[in-house]
C-alpha cells in the first residue's frame, strides 16, 4: 500500500494509506471510476471494505429488452408469439439479490434510481397520450415481494427518484419506503409514471411525518392515470408481450417498434393477434426469468414464500394521485425545503378539477421552504387555471397563491410561468399594497428566478398582439417585468423559457440590473442570441440547398444592419444612474448579448442560449453571426457556454442525419469495427479565425462570409465517405467550435486552468429530431484541451449529470 512520509510529524513516520481515517479515505477514492473501484474491490479486505459502499451508494434498478429467438418458444403460444422481452427484470432482480444476501452492502446504499431502460416518452406527442399504469410490467408477484424484503434492510436510504418507472414496483417503493419502515428518505423525485393503486388502508394509518425535505414531480397526470386524450384512437399503453406495435422515439433521432394497447382492460383480454391477453404472455415470460434465477428461488422458499397458481402481481388499492400527493405534502409540512411541479398535466375541465387541490396546497404552511416551482412551458394541458395569479386576487376575489407565498418569506427559488405573475388589471389599493409587501419580501431572499411561456409565440422581435386575448397575455408578461423583476435585487441565475418575445427578455435582464447575476439562460424555438439565417431562412436556404421553409423557420426576422456597422466596435456598458423604465419594440440597436454584457458581464460565468431555428452555422457562419456572438468577449468571469448550433447534414441531394448519427455512436462503441479511417483523405479546412475588428476588415469580412457559402466546398466535392471522416468527427467539430466560437470568448476566460467549457448542441434526425450535445473545453489561443461526445440526452453519463446535478432537490 502506497506509503506517505508525514513531514509535519516531529516523529517523522511513514504514514500508511490504510491508516486514514475511513472519511478522508473515501474522500480520495471518491474520485476513482467504477472500472478502478471494482478493481480495488478485488485487491484486498481493506480494498472491498473500502470500495464497496462507493460502489454501492447509488444503485439503479433497470429493465432490459431480452431477445428470445434463439430459445425454444413456449408451446403455448404457438408460432406467432413475440420473441422479445421488452421488460425482463433479470438485472433488477439480482441486484436486489445482492442487497438481501449481504447486509454490508445493504448498508452502503444512499440512494435508489428506478427507471425503465427505455427512453423517455416525447413531451409532445407521446407523453399526452400514454397511460403509466401497464399491469404487464415488472407483473410477478415474487419481485415485488423480493424488492420489499430488500426495502426493510435499506435503512439508509436517503434519496428515491422514479422516472418513467414501471407501475408495479413504483407501487411497491413507495409503499416500503414511504410507510412501511421508520422515515429516513429525505428526497423524492417521480417523474413519468403512475401514482395509482397503492392501499387504502395507508389513509386510515396512524398520521406521521415522513420527513421530506424535496419533492420533485414531474410530468404526471396528477388527476389519475388518464391522459388528457383518453377517449383519443392515439392513447395507449405498453405492454410486454402481445398486442398492436407502434413505433416510438428512441433518444437517437429514430424508432423502436414496442407492443401497446388502448386501455387497461385489454391487458387482461386476449387480442386479435392472439387467443391470449399481454398479462399471460408476460406472466410466461416471469417463469422463463426466474426458472434461470435458481437463488431467488431458494431465498424465497426459505422465507415461506407460497406459490400460487399465478404470480400476478395484484392492484392493491386507488388512492388517487391527488390524495396521495396532498398526504406526502401534509405529512412534510415541517421538513419541506424544496418543491417542483413540472409540467403536471392537469384534466380537460382543469379549473373544476385543479382548484381544490390548489387551494388545498395554498393553505399549507412549510416553515423551512426555500425553493417553489411551478412550470407549464410544453403543452396546453399543463396551463394552470384562467385567473389564477402567484401575486393578484382572481377575479372572484379569490387569493390562492399570494397567501401561500406571503406565509413563506425565505424562498430562494422560484419558477412561474411569467403571464401568472399579475392579473390584467389592478383590483384595489388594499391588493396593490399587499403585492408590493410581498414583492420587497422576495427581493430580500431570491436568488434563483425561472419564468417561462408557452412555445406558440416563436419569440418574435416584439408582440404584436391579435385580440384581447393575445393583449392580456402580453400586458400581464410586461407586469411581470414592470412590477416584480425591476424589484429583485440578490437574483443570480435567470432562467427564460418558452415563447418570450426578445424585447421582453431584454427589458427582464435590463430589469434585473441591480441583481448580481452570475447565470444567464435564454431557451426557445428560435435562437436567443438572434438570427443569421436572414428573413424566413434565405441565408440558410442559400448554403443548404436541402433546407425547406418551415412554419418555424418562416417566420424568422431580419436582423438589422446596424449590428454589425455599429456595434462591434462599442464595449458594452451600463448607462451612468440609469433608473429602469421598460422600454419596448426591438428597433436598430445592439444584439442581444450585448444587452446581457452591458449590465451583467462583470458578474456572470454561465451563459446558455438554446434555440435551433437561426442558431449560427457550424463550418457556414453567415455574415451576421460574428456580430451576434461578439459581446460573449466581455464576459472576463465566464466558465460555462451553452449554444445551440446548426449542423449542415446535406450531402449529393440527400439529408444524411442517420449515417452521421450511426457514425457518432461507432465512435462512442468500444467494439465498432467500423472506424477505421482511410489513409491519405484531404481534409477540408474550416474557415479561419474572423480579422480584428476595423471598418475595413469589418466590410471585407462581410464580404468574404457572402462569398463563402459558394466557394467553401469546392468542386470536385469529397464523397460521402470522405467528408463524414473528416468534417463530422468528434475532434473535427470541436476544433471547429474552438475555431467559431473561441475567438468570441474573453482571453482572460480561457486562461483559467480548465479554459472554458462550451457545450454546442446539435439538433438532428428527419422526422423525429433528438439533441446531441458536444462539450468542448477551450483554452488561451483557443486550444481545444479536451473534448466529449456528441452525446444524446440517453447517454448514461449525460443521464446521471442531469439526475444527480439538478439544482433545488
Amino acid at each position: 500500500m502506497t506509503t506517505v512520509l508525514n513531514h509535519a510529524s516531529p516523529f517523522k513516520r511513514n504514514v500508511q494509506l490504510t491508516d486514514l481515517p475511513t472519511e478522508l479515505i473515501s474522500a480520495i477514492l471518491i474520485y476513482l471510476d467504477s472500472t478502478a473501484l471494482k478493481r480495488l474491490n478485488l485487491t484486498s479486505k481493506w480494498g472491498y471494505h473500502n470500495a464497496i459502499p462507493l460502489l454501492w451508494r447509488h444503485v439503479e434498478l433497470v429493465d432490459k429488452c431480452t431477445d428470445y429467438k434463439d430459445v425454444d418458444k413456449p408451446q403455448m403460444f404457438g408460432a406467432d408469439w413475440g420473441f422479445e422481452d421488452k421488460h425482463d427484470d433479470t438485472p433488477i432482480i439480482q441486484k436486489v439479490l445482492v442487497i438481501l444476501h449481504n447486509p454490508f452492502i445493504a448498508s452502503s446504499v444512499q440512494s435508489i434510481t428506478h427507471r425503465c431502460h427505455l427512453p423517455h416518452p416525447g413531451i409532445f406527442n407521446e407523453l399526452p397520450n400514454m397511460y403509466f399504469k401497464s399491469r404487464t410490467l415488472s407483473s410477478d408477484r415474487r419481485t415485488s415481494v423480493l424488492l420489499a424484503d430488500a426495502i426493510c434492510l435499506l435503512d439508509r436510504v436517503h434519496t428515491l427518484r422514479i422516472v418513467y418507472g414501471h407501475w408495479n414496483l413504483t407501487k411497491c417503493l413507495l409503499k416500503g419506503f414511504l410507510f412501511d419502515r421508520p422515515a429516513s428518505l429525505k428526497r423524492l423525485w417521480l417523474e413519468n409514471v403512475s401514482l395509482e393503486g397503492l392501499p387504502l388502508n395507508l389513509l386510515q394509518s396512524s398520521p406521521r411525518s415522513c420527513g421530506l425535505e424535496s419533492i420533485r414531480l414531474r410530468r404526471l397526470h396528477l388527476y389519475g392515470d388518464r391522459p388528457p386524450y383518453e377517449q383519443s384512437a392515439m392513447s395507449y399503453i405498453l405492454v410486454r408481450g402481445a398486442g398492436e406495435s407502434r413505433d416510438i422515439a428512441n433518444g437517437r433521432a429514430g424508432t423502436y417498434s414496442h407492443p401497446m394497447v388502448y386501455s387497461p382492460e385489454e391487458e387482461i383480454l386476449p387480442t386479435e393477434a392472439l387467443d391470449v391477453a399481454p398479462l399471460d404472455v408476460a406472466s410466461e415470460y416471469d417463469k422463463r426469468i426466474y426458472y434461470n434465477l435458481p437463488s431467488a428461488f431458494a431465498y424465497l422458499a426459505n422465507r415461506g414464500y407460497q406459490p400460487v397458481n399465478n404470480n400476478y402481481e395484484t392492484p392493491f388499492g386507488n388512492i388517487d394521485p391527488c390524495t396521495l400527493t396532498t398526504l406526502l405534502l401534509h405529512s412534510s409540512a415541517d421538513t419541506l425545503t424544496s418543491l417542483t411541479l413540472d409540467w403536471i398535466l392537469w384534466p380537460s375541465d382543469n379549473r373544476r378539477q385543479t382548484l381544490p387541490f390548489l387551494d388545498s396546497f395554498s393553505r399549507l404552511y412549510f416553515p423551512n421552504l426555500k425553493a417553489f416551482q411551478l412550470r407549464n412551458t410544453v403543452l396546453t394541458e399543463t396551463e394552470l387555471p384562467k385567473d389564477l395569479y402567484l401575486l393578484d386576487s382572481s377575479e372572484d376575489g379569490s387569493s390562492i397563491f399570494p397567501t401561500f407565498i406571503e406565509k413563506h418569506k425565505n424562498l430562494r427559488c422560484l419558477a412561474w410561468p411569467i403571464d401568472r405573475f399579475f392579473g390584467v388589471s389592478i383590483r384595489s389599493p388594499e391588493d396593490t399594497a399587499r403585492r408590493e409587501r410581498i414583492v420587497a419580501e422576495l427581493a430580500r431572499t431570491l436568488e434563483d428566478l425561472r419564468v417561462d411561456a408557452e412555445f406558440g409565440r416563436r419569440e418574435p422581435f416584439t408582440h404584436n398582439p391579435v385580440g384581447d386575448m393575445e393583449f392580456n397575455e402580453r400586458t400581464r408578461r410586461r407586469r411581470f417585468i414592470e412590477d416584480f423583476a425591476s424589484h429583485m435585487t440578490k437574483v443570480k441565475s435567470i432562467k427564460l423559457e418558452g415563447g418570450i418575445p426578445r424585447d421582453e427578455k431584454r427589458e427582464t435582464i435590463r430589469a434585473l440590473s441591480q441583481s448580481p447575476l452570475e447565470k444567464v439562460i435564454a431557451i426557445g424555438i428560435s435562437c436567443p442570441v438572434g438570427n443569421t439565417w436572414g428573413a424566413g431562412g434565405r441565408l440558410l436556404q442559400d448554403i443548404d440547398g436541402g433546407v425547406g421553409i418551415g412554419d418555424d423557420t418562416r417566420g424568422l426576422q431580419e436582423e438589422y444592419d446596424d449590428i454589425i456597422e455599429g456595434y462591434m466596435s462599442v464595449e458594452p456598458s451600463k448607462p451612468f444612474n440609469e433608473q429602469f423604465h421598460a422600454s419596448y419594440g426591438w428597433g436598430p440597436g445592439p444584439p442581444f448579448v450585448h444587452n446581457i454584457a452591458s449590465y451583467h458581464a462583470s458578474t456572470v460565468t454561465e451563459l446558455k442560449f438554446c434555440g435551433y431555428n437561426g442558431a449560427p452555422i457550424l463550418y457556414r457562419p453567415t455574415p451576421i453571426t460574428e456580430a451576434m456572438l461578439h459581446p460573449i468577449r466581455y464576459f472576463h468571469k465566464l466558465k460555462s457556454l451553452v449554444l445551440s448550433m446548426w449542423l449542415l447534414t446535406w450531402h449529393e441531394d440527400e439529408f444524411r442525419d442517420d449515417s452521421i448519427i450511426q457514425f457518432w455512436q461507432d465512435r462512442s462503441s468500444p467494439t465498432s469495427t467500423a472506424l477505421a479511417l482511410p489513409l491519405n483523405l484531404p481534409v477540408l479546412q474550416p474557415l479561419a479565425h474572423p480579422p480584428p475588428f476595423t471598418p475595413a476588415a469589418n466590410a471585407a469580412l462581410i464580404n468574404h462570409r457572402q462569398n463563402a457559402a459558394a466557394t467553401h466546398f469546392s468542386e470536385p466535392r469529397p464523397s460521402w465517405s470522405q467528408t463524414l471522416q473528416t468534417i463530422y468527427t468528434p475532434e473535427a467539430l470541436a476544433a471547429q467550435v474552438a475555431r467559431q466560437v473561441g475567438p468570441h470568448i474573453s482571453e482572460q476566460a480561457k486562461a483559467q486552468r480548465e479554459g472554458v467549457h462550451v457545450r454546442v448542441s446539435f439538433c438532428l434526425g428527419l422526422q423525429i429530431t433528438d439533441i446531441f450535445e458536444l462539450d468542448v473545453w477551450i483554452g488561451a489561443g483557443d486550444e481545444v484541451l479536451r473534448t466529449r461526445g456528441p452525446r444524446t440526452e440517453q447517454d448514461g453519463e449525460r443521464r446521471e449529470d442531469k439526475l444527480f446535478g439538478r439544482r433545488w432537490f
